[in-house]
């Protein structure tokens, strides 16, 4: 897979729901004490930092906005708009290393309403998670120089990685490296300085599987079962296999990735030959090579999808 792949994987399609920003008079008139705050978040800031987050006031005229449905509401939607695959990052299991953090970011190839949406949806690998409730992203607006984006009062804004979730998928979703901003109102403002960037390797998952999807169902009479993915792993070398419901492996093949010596994600993609596999439910099982065999560092990365062979 290459990068013209890797993006067009991410198409992104029209909206049109849209929604006026309230004016700092509306709000004014509302209650003496509340305020739009802005917090900056950069994309890919360390995990590490416990930096504060910007808090400065927000004076926006009207504009339009892509707004997140209603309570989820698919209806106003196509059938092409629905069935539109997007990347979307979220939250999974860190390596397993002694040094490991607890989670990190991987990319799934999903479908929905809209981008908002399918940050506040739970995903369809069960292995994943968002930190973003309903109805906490409520639209975003792509400006010269920032993604603003409004969230309710119940959105995580100071939680480190949730930021980091909302800000690689609206990137991804709008292939843009712009700052995001998120625009919310509460009762005072804080104070802190913006995040600063950081690097891929910091927040996302070095093995991430994009295809296949959950649950995919594959024929042997296919002959191979295609996958690819991203991932930073030593030497550039993973491995994916199937795993049995009994634990027995079969299939298992090289992850050879495009690269590993720059601090990103290169990608991969490998066939698993079907012929000697039998029918039934797996467990695709990607890793990382680790040198140490978990000693020291971080350890070994994960990804796994369940697989049907019919």
């Amino acid at each position: 897979m290459n990068d013209d792949q890797d993006l067009r994987i991410a198409l992104h399609h029209a909206v049109d729901d849209v929604e006026p920003t309230e004016q700092l008079t509306a709000i004014r008139a509302r209650t003496r004490h509340r305020v739009r705050t802005r917090w900056f978040a950069a994309g890919g800031s360390l995990l590490a930092a416990a930096t504060a987050v910007a808090v400065v006031l927000a004076v926006t005229g009207p504009s339009s906005t892509t707004a997140a449905d209603p309570a989820g509401d698919s209806g106003s939607r196509t059938p092409e708009e629905l069935s539109t695959p997007q990347s979307v990052y979220y939250l999974g299991p860190g390596p397993s290393g002694p040094d490991a953090p607890e989670s990190m970011l991987f990319r799934a190839i999903e479908t929905g309403p809209t981008m908002l949406d399918l940050l506040m949806t739970t995903p369809s690998d069960p292995d994943y998670a968002t930190r973003w409730p309903r109805g906490s992203l409520l639209s975003y607006e792509v400006k010269d120089a920032e993604i603003e984006v409004v969230v309710s009062d119940d959105a995580p804004v100071l939680d480190e990685l949730a930021r980091q979730q909302l800000v690689y998928t609206i990137q991804a979703y709008e292939r843009s490296t712009l700052p995001v901003v998120l625009i919310h109102e509460v009762v005072e403002p804080s104070t802190g300085g913006p995040i600063e960037s950081a690097p891929e390797l910091d927040v996302l998952s070095h093995m991430s599987i994009d295809q296949p999807s959950e649950g995919a169902v594959v024929a042997r009479e296919d002959g191979a079962l295609v996958v690819t993915g991203r991932g930073n792993s030593f030497e550039a070398s993973g491995q994916c296999s199937l795993l049995s419901e009994d634990g027995a492996e079969v299939g298992a093949t090289l992850a050879q990735m495009d690269g590993w010596i720059e601090p990103r994600l290169y990608p991969w993609e490998l066939s698993i030959d079907l012929a000697d596999v039998p029918v039934g439910t797996y467990a695709l099982t990607c890793i990382t090579d680790d040198p140490t065999g978990g000693a020291e560092g971080p350890g070994t990365y994960t990804d796994t999808r369940t697989v049907i062979v019919e």
